[in-house]
C-alpha cells in the first residue's frame, strides 16, 4: 500500500469464528476486515473485491481448513492474481496462520504457493505487527 495512512483492506480466513474475531480484535485499526469461514468463501470475497476494484492488501490464512485447506486457497489466489494482474495491480500480502508450522508446511507455503509470511499459533498483536513490520506493511511500532 503506497499510502501508510491510509487504511487497509483486511481478510480472515479461519474455520474457527473464535480464532477470526480474536485476530479482528488485533487488526481492526489498520482497517476494514472482512471474514471468511473456509476456502470456498474466501476465493469467493477475494475475487469480488478484485471485480470491484477494491482489492485486499492483507489476507490472514489459517492452513487447516475443511473442505479446501490454506494451501490450496493460497495457491488459488496466487494464480487468479496471475491471471487477472491488470486488475490486482501488485500482489496481496498473504500470511499463513498455523498451529503446525512443520517444515513442510512452510515449504509448501513460500515455495508452492508463494506466501509472504507465517505466523504460528497462539499468535499475540505483537507477532502479528511484528510480522507487518518485517514486511514492509507497517511501520515498526
Amino acid at each position: 500500500m503506497d499510502d501508510p495512512n491510509l487504511l487497509m483492506k483486511i481478510l480472515i480466513v479461519d474455520d474457527e469464528e473464535s480464532n477470526r474475531l480474536f485476530m479482528v480484535k488485533m487488526v481492526a485499526s489498520l482497517g476494514q476486515c472482512d471474514l471468511a469461514a473456509d476456502g470456498f468463501e474466501a476465493l469467493r470475497a477475494f475475487k469480488l473485491a478484485v471485480d470491484n476494484g477494491e482489492p485486499y492488501d492483507i489476507v490472514f490464512l489459517d492452513i487447516m481448513m475443511p473442505n479446501m485447506d490454506g494451501q490450496d486457497v493460497l495457491k488459488a489466489i496466487r494464480t487468479f492474481e496471475k491471471e487477472n494482474a491488470s486488475m490486482v495491480g501488485t500482489l496481496t500480502k498473504i500470511f499463513m496462520v498455523t498451529a503446525l508450522g512443520t517444515h513442510e508446511n512452510v515449504l509448501e507455503a513460500f515455495l508452492d504457493g508463494e506466501c509472504n509470511d507465517f505466523l504460528i499459533k497462539p499468535i499475540s498483536r505483537r507477532m502479528v505487527f511484528d510480522k507487518l513490520a518485517e514486511n514492509g506493511i507497517i511501520v515498526d511500532c
